[in-house]
């Protein structure tokens, strides 16, 4: 069996079982070969005589070794890594390769160079990073990512398999007596050497079997020698299809969620037809620009109890929050659309629960994290992200966060950036965006603190894995409480959104008269909690009449001149208007920022 060991070197006494040694060292913007392939940092030799440990009969095993000039426990240089993996590729055949290191940097050069190995028929192990994070090439899913635990329910060499996850075996952390640097020996715990030893076991379970096809015999070998094997069950998202199917829609009631829509229907991803509302809201017969008085939508608003099911012109319907006209009618409007949609053969996008309805043969989308998104097998292990994260955080609701985050997606777009994005209004994936944690009004996210942080930072890799070129993230409401005589005021929701998606640059927005020292407060939270930096003002024209939040009044022009004037000298930083001016200034100035 042919296997290829990178790391940092070999010891003198263990280079007689190496049939092949190549050292590669960066030399300024090149690397170049080099015969110095002596172990320095005694992180090589450890993991070849823990793996060697495990071989009975080593004549039918053809060792070969790379060494990384600064290969050792801390990980390695991607780009030294990426060149090694392509020099693999194209010099030497292998069966098996063990990188006992890696990077918390994910390359998608470098995920396409594994995959060509995997392609191939090549086993890959791979150790997770010892300090507790998710790291590469183990988490990738043509790797085997061996990680260690304090589990008291494991023993000596029994593991656990997991299928379908980042982290694929998980043993106990144990220490290993090993051979080190000058012949002399060392005690040594962690992950890369409970996987050179499980790559050893492999190894030696293929060798002793007389195995030709590794690939299935690893499956064989992880199956029925794993104490326990479980299946990672993920979230099936085929609901999504509802939005992708969607071509004409009608939409009910125009409230503050469905306002978006109208106002940014060339964002959407399908055409939207009608919109409804009830006779006694006051908007029947009255045109949306006539409402969103900055919006270029001529469509007049109908009487949903006019609505023609039968010979209605769209396949989908858009119900939006209907707890309080419900409580104005009386009656359960819900319902009546949910049998109607049902009834005549259209697709329903709803932002309410809608559990408690049965609904046989309806195809629907309901917005909603649960259970079913946590991360449960990761361990509390986070992914780190390279990909440049905007974050639009804010001082109170209600102060066009949203809007913003659109205009932004908009202008990035135009520009040909490619954008992936998490929103929190239900109405986010409606807009293309990649994922939704509606945790605003009426929230439907059922996890809570930690879990919740989790399935953030699993949202935020899945973005970075379609190779954006920028990821933008919105919150809700205010990030700091007012103040603590109630826990209603605590924004214990919007830290979780905080440290789940850990943004580069934010901007903040605020309202005319919001508090200066509560400004200040709200700008040392977001920049205390991770590690980033609050970058610029977008200016709301509302003030607030109390510190507690309240509507007051739309400022004048006075008032919105002055407070932006205190807001630039207090903090030193750009304010921005919401709207299209200020936008496209704001957006010129992110890209300064991120550059």
């Amino acid at each position: 069996m042919k296997v290829v060991v990178i790391d940092s070197g070999i010891s003198l006494t263990q280079s007689v079982y190496i049939e092949k040694k190549i050292c590669i060292v960066r030399q300024r913007k090149e690397f170049i070969f080099d015969d110095n392939y002596w172990d320095e940092v005694g992180h090589g030799t450890a993991i070849i005589d823990v793996f060697l440990s495990k071989i009975e009969k080593r004549d039918e095993l053809h060792l070969s070794l790379v060494k990384l000039d600064n290969g050792s426990q801390i990980g390695y240089d991607l780009e030294q890594l990426i060149f090694a993996l392509d020099y693999i590729i194209n010099n030497i055949e292998c069966d098996m390769l063990l990188i006992s290191s890696g990077t918390r940097v994910y390359s998608r050069e470098m995920y396409f160079k594994l995959y060509s190995l995997y392609n191939k028929g090549v086993v890959i192990f791979s150790a997770f990073d010892n300090r507790g994070g998710i790291s590469y090439p183990a988490a990738f899913d043509c790797v085997i990512g061996v990680d260690v635990t304090n589990c008291s329910g494991l023993r000596g060499n029994e593991f656990v398999y997991l299928c379908d996850n980042s982290i694929n075996v998980v043993r106990k952390d144990k220490a290993y007596r090993v051979k080190w640097l000058n012949e002399q020996t060392n005690i040594v715990k962690g992950s890369s050497f409970v996987c050179g030893d499980i790559a050893g076991e492999f190894t030696n379970y293929c060798i002793k079997n007389k195995c030709v096809d590794y690939m299935a015999t690893l499956q064989a070998f992880l199956t029925g020698q794993a104490k326990e094997v479980i299946y990672c069950e993920k979230k099936n998202r085929c609901e999504t299809s509802v939005i992708k199917n969607c071509k004409k829609a009608a939409v009910f009631p125009f409230n503050k969620e469905i306002h978006a829509l109208a106002s940014n229907e060339d964002l959407l991803m399908f055409e939207v037809v009608d919109y409804y509302d009830i006779r006694q809201s006051g908007r029947v017969g009255i045109s949306v620009d006539s409402i969103l008085k900055r919006t270029v939508n001529s469509k007049v608003i109908k009487n949903i109890e006019d609505i023609c099911w039968e010979e209605a012109d769209f396949d989908t319907f858009i119900l939006g929050h209907c707890v309080e006209i419900e409580n104005i009618v009386g009656s359960d409007i819900k319902n009546k659309i949910i049998t109607n949609c049902r009834n005549f053969g259209k697709s329903l996008i709803v932002f309410d629960d809608v559990k408690e309805y049965v609904i046989p043969g309806l195809r629907y989308y309901q917005p909603h994290v649960d259970d079913f998104d946590v991360p449960y097998y990761n361990y509390g292990k986070l992914y780190l992200s390279n990909t440049p994260v905007l974050g639009i955080f804010g001082t109170s609701s209600k102060q066009g966060k949203f809007t913003l985050q659109l205009m932004l997606r908009r202008l990035f777009m135009q520009n040909g950036y490619r954008v992936a994005q998490i929103g929190t209004e239900p109405s986010s994936e409606l807009f293309g965006m990649d994922f939704v944690f509606p945790m605003g009004y009426n929230s439907s996210v059922s996890t809570k603190s930690n879990d919740n942080i989790a399935i953030l930072n699993n949202f935020m890799h899945e973005c970075e894995m379609k190779a954006p070129d920028i990821i933008i993230i919105g919150s809700q409401s205010g990030t700091c409480p007012y103040n603590i005589y109630n826990m209603s005021y605590f924004t214990l929701p919007q830290i979780e959104f905080l440290l789940g998606t850990q943004p580069d640059v934010v901007v903040l927005c605020v309202n005319v008269g919001d508090d200066l020292n509560y400004v200040n407060r709200t700008i040392k939270t977001i920049e205390g909690t991770v590690d980033c930096k609050v970058v610029a003002f977008s200016l709301f024209p509302r003030k607030m009449a109390t510190s507690i939040e309240m509507i007051s009044t739309i400022s004048n022009d006075t008032e919105l001149r002055r407070y932006k004037e205190e807001l630039c000298n207090r903090f030193g930083m750009p304010v921005f208007l919401l709207d299209e001016k200020g936008a496209k200034l704001m957006y010129k100035y992110i890209i300064e920022q991120l550059s």
